[in-house]
């Protein structure tokens, strides 16, 4: 594979990575809990995809796209059973390293029952993601497929819809009000249960379509939880959760480097896997996680959070 070629892939997947991170980051600073469901989401549908569609990249791709609403679902369901209604804001479990190692558990629980499950899709390895015939090419060679740029498109509007019906509507009045004050919102009528399960099911929908763009542009369904699921810790670590919801701006007054922070930092660590890896095979991951818990001890010494909690918080 051609440098230009390598660098487009790995832009796209990083792309992948780091919308996924963003979706967890949102969701954190929505309700105050990691939510790990996006990320599984994105691993297990397009594994899925690609089993039922081997050769086909479009057919993936529209399988993929009818087993949103079942991934919704899923998400509505868990964030309905595991979360807490009554409870607005970030949890004491954020409050210190011990505590924040316990709020991190259900993600690694989370990604090794999806390891276990691409296991059964996948024993083999990973399975063909089948790219289109034509893209954008360059003497001669195919760079990048108009497959992976369309599922690359989707995958941003997902996103940035998911984001806007969180500032717009009766769901981002609700949430709002949930986040001021669960009490006043079981009074307007509204059952914070189920605010947190749309939510839910918004975050693992979203989490899926960037899943099938990052197999669109890997052209392979993952086999393995922990790479992917690494990446996006990289880049999580490396941007940081956030603060506490209540004293978060609202999206309008995010600067320009607040929201789109987790896709470039997301890209770059793609770029930064797969450049190590083609100079020493096996060391990527290992060098970026590396260079993201770099990052992040530098932020946390800048903002005066010099504390493993500073760091990641």
């Amino acid at each position: 594979m051609s440098w230009v070629r390598l660098i487009a892939h790995a832009v796209l997947i990083g792309l992948a990575a780091g919308l996924v991170a963003d979706i967890v980051r949102r969701g954190w600073r929505s309700t105050g809990r990691l939510d790990p469901v996006p990320l599984a989401a994105a691993l297990v549908v397009p594994a899925v995809a690609a089993w039922a569609s081997p050769t086909d990249g479009l057919g993936a791709l529209i399988v993929g796209s009818a087993l949103l609403p079942l991934a919704g679902f899923g998400g509505a369901v868990l964030a309905a059973v595991l979360a807490d209604p009554t409870e607005a804001g970030v949890r004491t479990a954020a409050r210190s390293p011990a505590h924040g190692a316990l709020a991190a558990l259900p993600a690694v629980l989370v990604l090794a029952a999806a390891d276990g499950v691409l296991g059964l899709i996948s024993p083999d390895g990973p399975r063909s993601f089948g790219p289109d015939s034509g893209g954008v090419s360059l003497r001669g060679q195919i760079v990048v497929t108009w497959l992976a740029l369309l599922a690359a498109v989707g995958a941003v509007a997902a996103v940035a819809l998911s984001s806007w019906l969180l500032r717009r509507g009766p769901l981002a009045r609700a949430w709002r009000t949930w986040r001021a004050d669960p009490e006043l919102l079981a009074l307007s009528g509204v059952e914070s249960r189920r605010l947190l399960a749309v939510i839910g099911a918004l975050g693992a929908a979203a989490g899926a379509v960037v899943g099938l763009a990052g197999a669109s542009a890997a052209t392979e369904a993952p086999a393995s939880a922990w790479p992917f699921g690494v990446v996006v810790a990289a880049v999580l670590v490396a941007i940081g959760l956030g603060e506490r919801v209540e004293a978060l701006p609202s999206f309008e007054a995010a600067t320009t480097r607040q929201r789109l922070g987790p896709a470039v930092v997301g890209m770059a660590v793609g770029i930064g896997v797969a450049v190590v890896d083609r100079q020493r095979p096996g060391w990527g991951l290992a060098a970026v996680a590396v260079a993201a818990l770099v990052v992040a001890w530098f932020r946390a010494w800048v903002t005066r959070r010099r504390s493993l909690t500073g760091v990641v918080w």
